[in-house]
């Protein structure tokens, strides 16, 4: 009797040792279970990126970036010019006479419709030369 006592008892003692380890092992994923929940519930730092916006828009300020500015409409007048001025190489290039007279017209026309004063005075003249020499008196 005494050796089945014994059998049964280390019997037993590997029971609950197991069962202690799966208690320590049930133990160890309920605490990563509480951690990652706990991880969860952290929450969204709103306030580095507010201060990250509020930075790039102090720094844009600084260094003279438009982000929120749409153009004046003085910047789109003064912009067709500058195209005109660049289609007007474009036919002093590669263009007729006639072609040239009509582009230093148009050049004209911009620089009074954004009203710089001086540069349309100055495509006068280069009109004048440009449709005299297509046979266009001005």
């Amino acid at each position: 009797m005494d050796t089945l006592d014994a059998a049964w008892r280390a019997s037993m003692k590997r029971v609950v040792l197991q069962s202690a380890a799966c208690k320590h092992e049930a133990m160890k994923l309920w605490k990563m279970e509480a951690h990652l929940e706990q991880q969860s519930k952290k929450p969204f730092p709103w306030g580095f990126f507010i201060a990250l916006a509020v930075l790039g828009i102090i720094y844009a300020n600084k260094h003279d970036i438009k982000i929120f500015s749409t153009p004046s409409m003085q910047d789109i007048h003064n912009q067709v010019a500058q195209d005109a001025v660049k289609q007007f190489g474009i036919a002093s290039q590669s263009g007729n006479a006639m072609d040239v007279c009509v582009q230093a017209g148009l050049v004209k026309a911009a620089y009074l419709q954004a009203q710089n004063a001086k540069e349309y005075a100055s495509w006068v003249d280069v009109e004048k030369n440009s449709c005299k020499r297509a046979g266009l008196p001005r």
